[in-house]
């Protein structure tokens, strides 16, 4: 079986772009069997390892008309071999990106699965928030920086649709991008603006997905929109920012303070799609925790980087 899993390559389709064609050839015999284990504890567990396993073990996916999701990220400057092993134990997986924000984040790591709807949920939060600060313990005590956050939601969070490959026609967008502004969390205490610190933590997150690695075009015909590239410079001209999975999916996110400007633009852009047919899925998650790692530099107390949040003008 450890062999199996270790031979096993990732079918073209799934995660095209990851350099590693082999994912778990370089991990330890004891390292895989706990992987296994954790994928059969956690029927619902995401993750390119955790598919891997399913995929050689043909073991069933997991199914739940309604469910809860628990997704933790972890965003470091770099990872040794030691810390990745020890992140994996815990949970983690490798989940890198061909763009991301902020750029310095160049080793990525998400520890996230699902749970029906009805299931001992006080217990699983108790586990997800152990996990949480055992990997932060683990990073503060590395020499690499970077933070955490995680986020825990319904499936009534996420909306999937059937992105169209050919556009049929325009569609108004809903909103202006003078309506809004990006603002950054600070990354010192000293300087930072008074409705904002680096102890600041955004309440929701809004994602939307689009199929490839498309680019910004801005709209033939002001404020319509008729391909996946235009809705993509308006979602960046209203400040979400940009990253690109090694699936191959672009994925524009915005940070919101106000969780009811959130909920306001997830309806919005959800109606959009639903007719435009531009877009894979819009996603809403509310966030529950931020760990940001800070040092000291030039006598100054620096808080790791974070993407900067979107409110309205």
């Amino acid at each position: 079986m450890i062999q199996d899993l270790r031979q096993h390559e990732l079918p073209f389709d799934i995660a095209p772009f990851h350099a590693e064609r082999r994912p778990l050839a370089r991990l330890s015999n004891d390292e895989i069997s706990a992987l296994v284990e954790q994928v059969r504890a956690f029927p619902g567990k995401r993750g390119l390892y955790s598919d891997c396993v399913r995929r050689v073990l043909d073991l069933p996916p997991f199914r739940a008309d309604r469910f809860v999701r628990f997704e933790a990220h972890l965003n470091l400057d770099d990872c040794s071999h030691e810390l990745e092993n020890r992140l994996i134990a815990l949970g983690f997986e490798p989940d890198d990106f061909l763009e991301l924000n902020p750029i310095m984040y160049t080793r990525n790591f998400t520890f996230a699965f699902d749970i029906k709807l009805g299931s001992d949920t006080a217990a699983s939060r108790e586990l997800f928030r152990q996990r949480l600060r055992e990997a932060e313990t683990l990073v503060e005590c590395s020499s690499h920086f970077g933070f955490l956050e995680a986020e825990i939601f319904p499936s009534q969070c996420i909306m999937e649709f059937d992105q169209a490959t050919v556009p049929a026609a325009e569609f108004l967008f809903p909103f202006k991008s003078g309506d809004f502004e990006a603002c950054p969390i600070p990354d010192t205490i000293d300087g930072s603006p008074s409705d904002m610190s680096p102890f600041t933590r955004k309440n929701i997150d809004l994602h939307v997905k689009i199929k490839g690695r498309v680019p910004e075009t801005p709209p033939a015909k002001e404020g319509y929109v008729a391909q996946a590239s235009e809705l993509a410079y308006m979602l960046a001209s209203l400040g979400f920012y940009r990253i690109v999975s090694i699936s191959g999916n672009t994925i524009y996110t915005a940070q919101f303070l106000d969780g009811r400007l959130g909920r306001e633009l997830f309806e919005g852009v959800c109606q959009f799609v639903s007719l435009s047919k531009l877009a894979k899925s819009v996603i809403l998650e509310p966030c529950i925790h931020v760990w940001r790692k800070s040092r000291y530099e030039r006598g100054a107390e620096v808080f790791a980087p974070v993407s900067p949040i979107i409110r309205r003008k």
